[in-house]
């Protein structure tokens, strides 16, 4: 399993990760849950997918 990247998913419940931390434990890509049904949208997301992919996450921008 050495050659299959690590993912993590996280949500608002996470708080914000140290990225680069997560990155050095040998995360290689980050899922973000942005919703929960069709009233909450986590108002982390922005802020944790800019900083995992400034920590060199792949961190996989979904719209529509």
């Amino acid at each position: 399993m050495g050659d299959i990247p690590i993912c993590i998913d996280i949500s608002h419940h996470q708080g914000f990760p140290d990225f680069r931390e997560v990155r050095d434990a040998g995360v290689a890509r980050m899922i973000h849950k942005a919703t929960e049904g069709t009233s909450f949208v986590d108002q982390n997301r922005a802020e944790n997918c800019s900083s995992a992919i400034g920590a060199g996450l792949c961190a996989p921008r979904i719209t529509g």
